[in-house]
């Protein structure tokens, strides 16, 4: 082992680039097939940085091995709602806003997708030369229960809707900077120490192509 600086990778970078650069190949490719392959992995990949960030909130709090460890059993808004309350007095995550109720959707779909069971398909129409099929979908976001209904625009759905909830949490609950946020998010440093932290870099193509589907990163800094 060659020994080098104590950095620590929370993942939360790497589903955040991945979320994104999959959507946005997936409305770039022509093909139908790599169109949804992509979209559906996007879909994942914003769920899992979900996740990450979820537990990059409560790490930066510091909490000790024992409580630590008895607070990653807890639901992800749980933890969300944990480090508001932490973070800044009165603050805590309102579960009735559509943020909240839009970000437990993905949740619930990306446990569909992982763990798959069998599920009915609708049929819009059906003869022996040609069919079409639909299937269930949530009520919020409208996305799909079955992974291969997973289109370019459930993934860019769950993309705008996870960004417009860590901007509920980061800046309107926390009232933190686009600084702060990223620390806590893609710091390097096991201390949350903001020299170490990894801001990360877009193509100015993938931010226009954000801007134009109004999925807002902004309560980051990303270049």
């Amino acid at each position: 082992m060659v020994e080098g600086p104590i950095e620590v990778d929370r993942s939360t970078y790497t589903f955040f680039s991945d979320s994104i650069e999959l959507a946005y190949q997936s409305a770039m490719t022509r093909d139908l097939d790599h169109r949804n392959s992509m979209a559906r992995y996007s879909l994942l990949a914003t769920a899992h940085f979900i996740e990450a960030c979820a537990n990059a909130c409560i790490d930066s709090l510091s909490l000790g091995n024992g409580f630590a460890g008895d607070i990653d059993k807890l639901p992800f808004l749980s933890k969300f709602d944990l480090f508001c309350r932490l973070r800044k007095r009165g603050a805590s995550i309102d579960r009735s806003r559509h943020e909240v109720q839009q970000i437990a959707e993905i949740k619930r779909v990306r446990d569909l997708f992982v763990h798959p069971k069998s599920q009915t398909v609708i049929w819009e129409s059906w003869s022996e030369d040609s069919s079409t099929a639909t299937c269930p979908r949530t009520p919020a976001l409208d996305l799909p229960k079955i992974p291969s209904f997973c289109c370019t625009e459930d993934s860019v759905s769950a993309l705008r809707a996870c960004h417009n909830f860590m901007a509920y949490v980061f800046q309107t609950l926390c009232k933190m900077s686009k600084s702060s946020a990223s620390t806590i998010l893609f710091c390097e440093d096991p201390s949350f120490d903001p020299s170490k932290t990894m801001y990360g870099c877009l193509s100015k193509e993938t931010h226009r192509w954000l801007s134009s589907n109004a999925v807002n990163i902004k309560y980051i800094r990303v270049y």
